[in-house]
């Protein structure tokens, strides 16, 4: 309703100011698409060309931003990027958010983010993906690790491979270390799938053997830390034991820091094979 009523004051179909609009076209005559994303286009369209070209950038970015970093992605001079923010803004299509040390930017909705990306060209997306991931790059390098996500999602949306696979290694292996070891897991898996559709090069197997080996090192850990307490007679202690057997087994024929342990700084300890027995 919110995007309607937006939509109809944009048009001159509503006047008045916010909270006392009143219709000046007859109702018949209106042409309002069905659908919010619909709604949204349709808004974005009516933007100039300088607006709609900048709320594209700002969507590839990402939902909230530092205006720092739209000023290392959007090559605009410095009056004319705090021009247009303050004119979406006025538009409703982003809000000003303080933050410290600087001010941030938020889509209003996550849908005109959405909505206004589906509207940028691939070739147009993938450029602006590592810009933005180089931006971040730049201005973080000093805590570089607190970005690994944001770095590993820009680059694996772009043209460069190399970049993506090792932040999504870095991102897997923090997050295992933070024992989030679904998320650990969707990186390692990303980053082999990405390795794989970049075809055969001398440096592939180097790359893709931690990757097919890491996520089932954190399955490991996981269930370790799951069943530690668990008899052997459960399932989970059942599990637990054939996950040590497999690592014992594995680990005479791989040490580390071949194997899986160790590759991307995962540690684990070998487990004890003397689990409680039910008496």
């Amino acid at each position: 309703m919110e995007e309607v009523v937006q939509t109809l004051v944009e048009e001159d179909a509503l006047i008045g100011d916010r909270g006392h609009y009143r219709l000046e076209t007859a109702p018949a005559a209106l042409h309002i698409p069905q659908t919010v994303q619909g709604i949204l286009a349709a808004r974005i369209d009516r933007l100039s060309v300088e607006e709609k070209t900048f709320l594209q950038q700002l969507a590839v970015i990402g939902r909230q931003f530092p205006a720092s970093l739209i000023k290392h992605v959007v090559p605009q001079p410095e009056d004319d990027l705090y021009r247009i923010l303050t004119s979406l803004q006025a538009k409703e299509f982003l809000y000003e958010q303080p933050a410290f040390p600087e001010v941030e930017y938020i889509f209003k909705h996550a849908l005109t983010q959405d909505v206004a990306y589906g509207t940028v060209l691939q070739e147009q997306r993938k450029s602006l993906h590592e810009r933005t991931a180089q931006a971040l790059e730049s201005l973080y390098s000093d805590s570089l690790e607190d970005h690994y996500s944001e770095l590993a999602h820009h680059y694996s949306h772009s043209e460069n491979t190399r970049k993506a696979v090792e932040y999504l290694g870095l991102a897997g292996q923090k997050a295992v270390q933070h024992l989030a070891h679904e998320e650990g897991s969707r990186c390692f898996i990303t980053a082999s799938e990405l390795l794989s559709e970049s075809g055969e090069t001398p440096n592939r197997a180097r790359l893709e053997l931690p990757l097919q080996t890491a996520p089932g090192e954190t399955l490991y850990v996981h269930v370790i830390l799951l069943c530690k307490d668990s008899v052997t007679t459960t399932p989970c202690g059942i599990a637990r034991t054939g996950f040590c057997m497999a690592y014992t087994l594995g680990s005479r024929i791989w040490p580390v820091p071949v194997g899986a342990c160790g590759i991307w700084g995962i540690r684990t300890k070998p487990c004890n094979q003397r689990t409680k027995r039910r008496p």
